[in-house]
């Protein structure tokens, strides 16, 4: 009898921590913590990105199938247009030099005097 009694008692504690042993593992953190009025904080960048990327995806490909112009006239026409904005900006960078030589002179004239009051002041 007190063979049949370890017997059942070993039997249900295997049944116990097999059933113990499956709630953990099923547990997740935020069944711990919502409890205790707590919750891990979602990122939400991933999914933005995955819908951005399908985004452009899906753009890229409506452009392909819907451009007026074959591959070569279309990549022409984007050299083309490219080759104009790396002239206009070459041109709009002379202006900018052009104007900050021209202020140079003023200013260095300016700080020279600066510097030579404040070089007899010191003296």
């Amino acid at each position: 009898m007190h063979k049949a009694r370890n017997s059942m008692l070993s039997v249900a504690a295997t049944i116990a921590a097999t059933k113990l042993v499956h709630l953990v593992s099923s547990l997740d953190l935020d069944d711990v913590l919502k409890p205790v009025g707590l919750a891990r904080r979602r990122r939400e960048w991933p999914g933005k990105l995955a819908l951005l990327t399908v985004g452009v995806l899906v753009g890229a490909t409506g452009a392909l199938l819907l451009a007026p112009a074959t591959g070569d006239e279309a990549r022409a026409r984007v050299a083309k247009k490219a080759l104009e904005l790396k002239q206009s900006a070459l041109k709009k960078a002379r202006e900018v030099g052009e104007e900050l030589r021209q202020e140079r002179p003023a200013t260095s004239g300016a700080r020279a005097d600066g510097d030579a009051s404040a070089a007899v002041e010191t003296t």
